[in-house]
């Protein structure tokens, strides 16, 4: 499906970052990752936090007539983002997911900051602040996946 309008950028987002957010709360609550449950629920309630602040951000600015005229070019294929964990997964397996969903989870963020710079200001400000802190989010899974390599 392709993401041709502000709308469905937004909306495609913000399911991004609910399947996010479930993902790390389901790790949360899995015995076998308990060592990184406290950085999991950070993780999760970040997301929900990120959702609120893109679509704020959108909201304040976006008018019909601006709607009309903002086209993107952007298919979702290649935002998908798998959270499906099969039941024998280690701890390293779903670090190791996870830093792969924050890969492709900036990588939206940072494209569509990108694709909406010609036409608005606030939205790929914080689609840019977004995209950073999904960076800072690899480097601690990497951490936290050094620390299982330790053990």
């Amino acid at each position: 499906m392709s993401l041709n309008t502000a709308s469905s950028v937004i909306s495609f987002y913000a399911l991004l970052e609910d399947r996010v957010a479930n993902f790390y709360e389901m790790l949360a609550s899995v015995k076998n990752y308990s060592a990184g449950k406290e950085t999991f629920l950070s993780f999760a309630k970040e997301n929900r936090r990120h959702k609120e602040l893109v679509e704020r951000a959108y909201r304040e600015v976006i008018t019909d007539a601006l709607e009309a005229c903002f086209a993107f070019s952007m298919s979702e294929s290649h935002y998908i983002i798998d959270t499906d964990v099969p039941k024998e997964a280690s701890y390293a397996d779903v670090v190791r997911k996870a830093i792969e969903i924050e890969e492709k989870h900036h990588k939206f963020c940072v494209d569509a900051s990108e694709r909406s710079k010609s036409l608005m200001s606030d939205v790929p400000q914080v689609f840019a602040r977004v995209a950073k802190k999904k960076l800072g989010r690899v480097d601690r899974l990497r951490s936290l996946l050094e620390s299982c390599r330790t053990l």
